[in-house]
């Protein structure tokens, strides 16, 4: 199922978001996450008819996607973030601010859910009446996506799940393997 977006809607902002763990524990406080970049996996292609090489995508293939979590402060979530034998899970849920064109505002939820293994935990730093800045880095390796329900992207790296806006980008290929 696409996504419907309406040309009465101007996207603005994220309004507010939490981060949960995978047993649906509020973690909060985590100030900023940077969501992993989707970067397919390419090949270079060149020959007899080809004026030059071409760059070209291998689908469902993917490079390293990490996510980011910066945290307020170092707490117990953030260090048990960091045991290398077990799979992180957390999910962020977000309430995106939409003009309506009327005046008002409106709302699409976010749920964005991270799966994968701890790569690093940076404490940061200590100062007297500020924040640590403490950050922790994934290697995601499970990524999903919805708006207001529907899902846009959903990649598990490990089950060879693709799908975008509900389309399995790699049927064709599954089906031969």
């Amino acid at each position: 199922m696409a996504l419907n977006i309406s040309s009465d809607l101007v996207p603005q902002v994220i309004n507010d978001y939490n981060a949960y763990t995978e047993d649906d524990l509020l973690i909060g406080l985590a100030d900023e996450v940077t969501l992993p970049k989707i970067k397919n996996k390419t090949t270079s292609v060149s020959g007899m008819g080809i004026a030059g090489e071409v760059d070209s995508p291998v689908p469902g293939q993917f490079e390293s996607m990490e996510a980011t979590l910066n945290w307020n402060t170092m707490y117990s979530y953030a260090t048990k973030m960091m045991n290398p034998n077990k799979n992180i899970q957390i999910t962020l849920r977000a309430a995106m601010q939409n003009d309506n064109k009327n005046g008002g505002y409106t709302y699409k939820g976010l749920r964005v859910v991270l799966g994968g293994r701890p790569k690093e935990l940076d404490p940061g730093k200590l100062k007297r009446a500020d924040t640590m800045g403490s950050t922790t880095t994934l290697e995601v390796t499970r990524y999903l996506m919805e708006v207001d329900g529907t899902t846009v992207i959903d990649i598990d790296k490990f089950a060879g799940r693709y799908y975008v806006d509900g389309e399995d980008m790699r049927a064709e290929i599954n089906a031969l393997i």
